[in-house]
């Protein structure tokens, strides 16, 4: 056997060790992001069943897309659904504007005050998320009619969400 390939050996597992550890660096960084998020769509989902549920119409709240302190939130209550606007105050969560299909795409985010960058990310990311629903579920997030804001997170006043 060569001398040298042995000498070599302990400096490409050297190298391998050093990959596996970036590789496990990163995930635990995607996880932690991961468990960010989930954190957010948990909170998100609580600020809108305090909110609208009622204990005769519960709200099913998916799916939460999240980007730079911005949301979309799908929700089913009943026959009913609609999207909502959400925006990251210090640590909490407040519902800025209630619509369907009207903040579904970047140019209406930025309609309703989201930077575009963000709006963007908003967009691609919400469409992934209900590309893995079923078309009927999906169906009802459109039917919420225009677009109501919710001023300081409070409810609004108007029929939409008793319809819900």
């Amino acid at each position: 056997m060569n001398d040298r390939g042995c000498r070599r050996l302990p400096f490409a597992l050297s190298g391998f060790a050093v990959l596996v550890w970036m590789a496990l660096c990163g995930a635990l960084y995607c996880a932690s992001a991961w468990a960010g998020e989930d954190e957010d769509a948990h909170a998100i989902a609580h600020v809108i069943k305090a909110t609208w549920e009622r204990p005769d119409n519960p709200v099913d709240v998916r799916p939460v897309a999240v980007s730079g302190g911005f949301a979309v939130a799908g929700w089913i209550a009943g026959e009913r659904g609609g999207r909502a606007l959400l925006k990251k105050q210090g640590d909490a969560w407040h519902v800025v504007l209630c619509s369907g299909d009207g903040i579904r795409t970047a140019r209406g985010l930025v309609a309703a005050g989201v930077p575009q960058e963000t709006a963007a990310v908003l967009e691609i990311t919400l469409a992934g998320m209900e590309a893995g629903l079923p078309a009927d579920v999906v169906k009802k997030f459109s039917l919420f009619e225009g677009s109501v804001s919710v001023e300081s997170g409070a409810p609004p006043a108007h029929d939409h969400h008793d319809q819900h």
